[in-house]
């Protein structure tokens, strides 16, 4: 009996040191976890992250993806800056004679820029013309026949106005006038070297056009010219004519005229230029006006050179 129970308590102490064994083995594994995982938590590369602001301005949208912030500034736009063009001068053209035919109003469409177009009166194309250049935007005016000092050498055009005439005709011939062309802002001489150097007529033929509200271009075809000295007497609207363009239909020699306009308005700082409708002087103003209208020239009526 002592021998059975004494082989019962060895085996029962055995049993004990082997549980404290197992004890110690996991003890000792789980401090090695413990250790690699505090070592893992060292050495795993920690992703940044940006805090959210607190408060969503309009100029701030917030876009929030996976924990990440991301934000979006509004694209500021350049304020396009727009530098005015520095004019150099005011240039107004004048086309004389339109009415004998309709034959340059396709090529006239093709000048995109301001034209005054002095429109003879009784004529066959005159009220045609008139209409046609007031749906163009094209200033109008009447180019009237007056007297010339050589009458005997060149046609004169119908109804033209003589120093002759009594105040009443010329009154009746001018509104006549005014009848046929329509639109008309103002009256320019055609010929007229004897009619506008006789004040008596020139005078009768202003205060007819103040009565309408008209201005007075003198075309200057005659350099002892009293238009200027009536028209401030009567408080006439009034210009005069800088430079002929065509008087040779060369297109060489028209480019050079234009040339020289161009140094009348450097120096004055305008300046009114009259040509003929004639093809080549259409078509160099069609090449040479946008040029300059580029380079700093601007294009205008001439009811706004009026002085």
């Amino acid at each position: 009996m002592p021998l059975f129970r004494h082989k019962r308590r060895r085996h029962k102490s055995s049993h004990g040191i082997k549980n404290r064994s197992n004890s110690f083995t996991i003890g000792f594994l789980s401090l090695i976890l413990l250790f690699e995982t505090i070592l893992l938590l060292f050495l795993i590369p920690k992703t940044p992250t940006t805090k959210a602001p607190s408060v969503i301005t309009k100029k701030k949208f917030v876009k929030v993806e996976a924990q990440r912030v991301i934000v979006k500034k509004p694209v500021k736009k350049m304020a396009q800056k727009i530098v005015p063009r520095k004019i150099k001068g005011k240039i107004a053209i004048v086309i004389d004679d339109w009415g004998y035919n309709a034959d340059d109003l396709e090529m006239l469409k093709e000048i995109k820029l301001p034209l005054t177009l002095a429109i003879l009166p009784f004529r066959y194309y005159s009220h045609r013309i008139a209409e046609f250049a007031h749906a163009h935007n094209y200033e109008v005016i009447i180019h009237m026949p007056m007297e010339p000092d050589d009458k005997e050498k060149v046609g004169l055009e119908p109804k033209t106005l003589m120093i002759s005439m009594n105040p009443e005709k010329i009154k009746t011939i001018l509104n006549e006038a005014l009848n046929d062309i329509p639109y008309a802002e103002g009256v320019n001489n055609h010929m007229g070297s004897l009619a506008t150097t006789n004040k008596a007529f020139i005078r009768t033929v202003f205060k007819e056009l103040k009565q309408h509200n008209l201005y007075f271009l003198d075309s200057f075809v005659a350099p002892d010219s009293v238009c200027r000295d009536v028209a401030k007497e009567l408080g006439i609207k009034f210009s005069r004519r800088s430079i002929f363009l065509d008087n040779k239909p060369d297109p060489e020699y028209i480019r050079g005229q234009l040339m020289e306009l161009v140094k009348e308005v450097d120096e004055k700082g305008e300046a009114i230029g009259i040509g003929h409708d004639k093809d080549n002087t259409l078509l160099i103003l069609k090449e040479t006006m946008p040029q300059l209208d580029e380079a700093g020239y601007e294009f205008v009526f001439v009811s706004e050179l009026i002085d």
